[in-house]
């Protein structure tokens, strides 16, 4: 969510962005966000965890079913809601402000940024919405089920909680990867880079051969 209020700014405020907001105010909100998310969890998982038949079971103790329903709608939509409604909020109008500027400025000619611009924040909005979407529902979702005991049957020992938690954790894996191909400026460094290596690998080819083709002839030379 960081990274998401940190681009909105960048559309929303372009002058405020570039005079207030710095390097370390980036990591300080992601730092914030770290800390708040231990925080939560731990507020959920230390008062209602315990040991059942030798397995420490977490999250799995409520003293009523009504704070297990609490503790569950609660945690679902801190944790699903919320984010889905900052992408929501923050590329809609940030999509909104695009469409003005376009619309302002094309009558001078200068449209072909401003829908590049447009595009690729469209892109990297139902990429990141579809993502979580995908990645965090499914868990969410297992809780929500469980702790409410709506499928009692369900716990977080089987290998079905396993594999929707490890769909969660691929999640944070690839919203780097969905942030940083949505824009210009990182495919352009990353293409300047390639041709880097594949110019320093044609240049060390003949380099080599001309080096052996030395070799040979010194070894050649006495006889």
């Amino acid at each position: 969510m960081v990274i998401t209020v940190e681009r909105y700014l960048m559309v929303a405020h372009p002058v405020s962005y570039h005079i207030h907001v710095t390097r370390n105010h980036v990591m300080g909100g992601i730092t914030f966000m770290w800390l708040f998310t231990i925080v939560l969890i731990s507020s959920f998982v230390y008062p209602f965890s315990g040991v059942q038949d030798g397995i420490c079971i977490l999250q799995g103790f409520f003293p009523s079913v009504w704070v297990g329903w609490f503790c569950s709608v609660f945690y679902y939509t801190i944790y699903f809601f919320l984010p889905i409604g900052m992408f929501c909020i923050c590329y809609g109008h940030a999509l909104v402000i695009i469409r003005r500027r376009r619309t302002a400025v094309q009558s001078h000619g200068h449209s072909t940024a401003m829908h590049r611009n447009q595009v690729n924040l469209t892109k990297t909005m139902i990429a990141v919405s579809g993502a979580f979407i995908l990645c965090w529902a499914p868990v969410n979702t297992h809780y929500l089920l469980m702790f409410t005991e709506v499928m009692p049957h369900l716990n977080m020992t089987d290998a079905l909680y396993r594999s929707l938690a490890y769909l969660s954790f691929i999640n944070s894996c690839i919203n780097p990867i969905l942030y940083a191909f949505n824009y210009d400026d990182f495919k352009r460094g990353l293409r300047t880079m390639m041709l880097r290596i594949r110019h320093r690998g044609t240049q060390v080819a003949p380099a080599m051969s001309d080096n052996s083709g030395v070799r040979a002839m010194t070894r050649v030379s006495p006889n």
